[in-house]
């Protein structure tokens, strides 16, 4: 019974479910590196070197090497995602930071995605749409700021991980422009990976004195790259058929699995906020796929 259930699902949500558990484990592996002292443009050199082949193994597997200008704008969405990653990275360093809380906004791109997809690309706006939004907005109100009584309990990083949010919004709005005019994910992931690795080699020479790969880079690194590659080629097959306003909220659920988990692993605190901030973002995300 349940397997004529799955069988029954459209293709792209299953994609954007896929996505959203490779991304989720992504995210509570970025966190366990940063417990450990490291150059963030050298964790996303490491990342990028794992990334951009995993990136080709797909386009191989699937028989979608083929050229297609469309696929350039991977360098775009390379540029931006440097921006977005870094941002993240640096809301997990930053003192007093909560994985259970940067991860949930920074997933709420969603929110930006599904904004600029119905203004630029007349995808439906819908009421249902609209409570998701709001939604989104409350949760992202409710996990940045655990208790108004004490300024001394309020999460680090979530200033970088807004900024992560609203720059890897526009990278997904970029996905499904890319898809519309005919980029195969694969090779769309790939050109993301060239730009994105070449930004932080030079990032991490000019800037930060060279690469230094600590060994907490050289364990999580390359499964992190691998499940982000992997999840943002499935989200991109997701794009094909589902609208952006729907198959990304999909996708970025992958934050459930981040705050169920960050508390028994990093011993991180859950509070009554926190808890109706992560129901309210998963109220959020129902809302868009009604």
């Amino acid at each position: 019974m349940a397997i004529v259930a799955w069988q029954n699902l459209p293709a792209w949500l299953l994609f954007s479910l896929a996505s959203m558990v490779l991304v989720g484990t992504a995210d509570l592996l970025f966190r366990r590196a940063t417990l450990s002292r490291f150059t963030p443009s050298s964790f996303m050199v490491l990342h990028s070197w794992f990334f951009g082949p995993t990136a080709l193994a797909w386009a191989a597997a699937t028989g979608s090497l083929e050229w297609s200008a469309a696929s350039l704008w991977g360098l775009l969405a390379g540029a931006l995602t440097f921006v977005s990653s870094y941002s993240f990275l640096r809301s997990l360093q930053a003192m007093r930071a909560q994985v259970s809380v940067n991860a949930p906004i920074y997933r709420l791109n969603l929110v930006v995605t599904a904004i600029l997809a119905i203004a630029f690309l007349g995808e439906k706006f819908t009421w249902a749409k609209t409570a998701g939004l709001l939604l989104a907005g409350t949760a992202v109100l409710l996990l940045s700021e655990t208790s108004r009584r004490s300024l001394g309990s309020r999460p680090g990083g979530v200033g970088w991980a807004l900024l992560a949010m609203a720059v890897f919004g526009l990278i997904h709005l970029l996905y499904k422009i890319a898809v519309m005019s005919g980029a195969p994910p694969a090779l769309l992931i790939f050109w993301q990976f060239a730009s994105f690795t070449v930004i932080a080699i030079s990032y991490a020479n000019w800037v930060e004195g060279g690469l230094r790969l600590t060994r907490a880079i050289w364990v999580h690194a390359p499964i992190c790259g691998i499940l982000n590659s992997s999840g943002r080629i499935l989200l991109a097959w997701a794009l094909q058929s589902g609208e952006a306003s729907t198959a990304v909220p999909i996708a970025q659920m992958s934050f459930v699995f981040t705050f169920l988990l960050a508390a028994p692993l990093f011993r991180e605190p859950v509070t009554g906020r926190k808890a109706a901030g992560l129901l309210a973002a998963v109220l959020a995300v129902a809302a868009f796929y009604w």
